[in-house]
């Protein structure tokens, strides 16, 4: 899948968002820089090495606003579908994954379980798993997520997008 855009619009296939319009365009004319996307769509998700992203809309539409670190998702799952990642930001690109801590708790910050869980975050996410080890692989694919989103963002448009 290769992402074109530029700072006002970005577009998939023959699928284009035009952030200044603000609708969704459906043409096959690519405008600015191309990537190819470093993403996977298998049924209703978007996968990032071993990061399930779910959707509900148009995987076209649904690959940009990733691409973009935009999700409308609040739980991004791991491998096991036993770990999550809860976030607690719409905008992934802004997350700080600094000052973050691991304890083993019922308590999770804004989430509680019955059961000891090992949580790993701060007040913009939240990475909550039986496995340390799990939490921990979680954690290095989230933060290499949120830097694909960020240089994404730095190539298609170096100044302040509309998006």
């Amino acid at each position: 899948m290769m992402l074109c855009g530029d700072c006002e619009t970005l577009s998939l296939d023959d699928v284009a968002i035009d952030w200044r319009e603000k609708n969704i365009k459906y043409a096959r004319n690519a405008v600015g820089k191309c990537l190819k996307l470093n993403f996977i769509i298998n049924n209703n998700t978007i996968i990032f090495k071993s990061l399930i992203i779910p959707f509900f809309n148009d995987h076209k539409i649904a690959s940009i606003l990733v691409a973009i670190g935009r999700v409308k998702e609040s739980r991004i799952f791991y491998k096991d579908y036993i770990t999550s990642v809860y976030i607690e930001d719409d905008f992934l690109y802004k997350i700080n994954t600094k000052n973050i801590r691991l304890i083993r708790s019922k308590i999770c910050g804004n989430f509680s379980s019955t059961n000891l869980n090992f949580c790993l975050g701060n007040d913009q996410f939240m990475i909550i798993g039986k496995s340390k080890e799990l939490v921990l692989e979680a954690f290095n694919q989230f933060n290499e997520l949120i830097n694909y989103i960020k240089e994404i963002r730095t190539e298609l448009c170096d100044k302040d997008s509309l998006w």
